[in-house]
């Protein structure tokens, strides 16, 4: 099913949709540049952020504990030592 962007209620201010943050580059709390967000994918689990960066494609997932800030320019992200790594 596929549902305008104009017929969606307008989100509260610390909820987004997950479409507005395609093309959004992704950073880390620390600073390091990640990428882009070029999708998402969903699962039983929890959606997973595909990102595009330095000639890698990470998957993140998108929880609570992970997801700092979305702002109107970016996402940043607190992620676990060694989940870039393990995760490209």
């Amino acid at each position: 099913m596929y549902i305008h962007k104009d017929a969606l209620p307008e989100p509260d201010p610390d909820e987004f949709y997950l479409m507005d943050l395609e093309g959004k580059p992704l950073k880390t709390t620390e600073g390091r540049a990640v990428g882009r967000i070029t999708g998402f994918l969903a699962n039983s689990s929890q959606d997973v952020l595909c990102v595009k960066g330095g000639g890698e494609e990470y998957l993140i997932p998108l929880i609570p504990e992970f997801l700092h800030t979305v702002d109107e320019d970016e996402v940043t992200v607190s992620l676990p030592p060694g989940l870039l790594e393990i995760n490209s």
